[in-house]
């Protein structure tokens, strides 16, 4: 009976152990998320603040307008409205600053109607004024992102409207190739497409403005990343020459004169 006990007890005792070092290893994986609050001081644009401290602030996992961009002034005047003055909560990913010093973070304030939570990255991007921009290991709402920018294509708003130029149905992406840091587009209309000042661009800020081109009927252009004379099937992404501009897991954002969108793919 005592020698049941025993064993009774050194069961118990091990599988205590196996639970403590599971939940251990699963906290490690899946740390809980800690809040940090603070004031926001002003926006800078659609996906930058600054907080009282002074300190900046990039949000993570988006990517709005640049200065002079189509949808710029939309974008930094919607976080204004929800978050300028504002007291915030803040949370982290894996990295806490890149490369400018900015603080990397998720952004939260409370709806003052519902006094619920909003999650303000989310939001920019469902209201099409951000597309997303996973930089890895940065990636713990990579789903809830990529979710909410499908709900933008659906109500086609903002960054999400689609082109009605008559070349929109014409010009797809052919091939994507990230290891030669080249595109090729595909004219399949019977009729010559010009795409002077359409823009092409990954999720980051790097963007390609086409040159005065016509994409003749039925013909391909390679857009390469270097320098070289552009001709009718050639066209070169010079400023970026030192620089890996497609990533083996990026999306593809085709936009034409208007800013609206022509083609968007994903590669993963």
């Amino acid at each position: 009976m005592a020698r049941m006990s025993e064993k009774r007890l050194l069961a118990n005792l091990i599988i205590g152990f196996l639970l403590s070092f599971y939940l251990l290893v699963y906290l490690i994986i899946h740390p809980p998320e800690i809040f940090e609050e603070a004031k926001v001081l002003r926006v800078i644009d659609g996906d930058t603040i600054v907080l009282e401290e002074n300190e900046s602030v990039r949000l993570i996992g988006i990517n709005s307008p640049e200065r002079g961009e189509k949808y710029y002034d939309e974008a930094a005047d919607f976080l204004r409205e929800m978050i300028e003055g504002a007291t915030i909560e803040m949370s982290k990913d894996k990295t806490n600053k890149d490369k400018y010093y900015r603080l990397l973070r998720y952004i939260y304030v409370d709806d003052i109607d519902t006094d619920e939570k909003v999650f303000v990255n989310l939001e920019i991007v469902r209201n099409g004024l951000a597309n997303v921009y996973i930089i890895e290991p940065d990636n713990k709402y990579e789903k809830k992102l990529r979710d909410v920018w499908q709900e933008c294509l659906d109500t086609e708003i903002n960054l999400c409207e689609p082109s009605t130029h008559k070349c929109s149905e014409c010009i797809e992406l052919e091939e994507y190739n990230s290891k030669k840091d080249e595109i090729t587009l595909q004219n399949n209309c019977n009729f010559s497409c010009e795409l002077s000042d359409w823009s092409m661009k990954p999720e980051g800020r790097k963007t390609f403005t086409f040159p005065i081109f016509f994409l003749g009927a039925e013909k391909k252009v390679l857009i390469k990343t270097g320098e070289g004379n552009n001709s009718l099937d050639v066209l070169f992404w010079g400023k970026y020459k030192n620089q890996d501009v497609w990533r083996e897991d990026e999306s593809v954002f085709l936009r034409d004169s208007d800013g609206k969108l022509v083609v968007y793919e994903m590669y993963e």
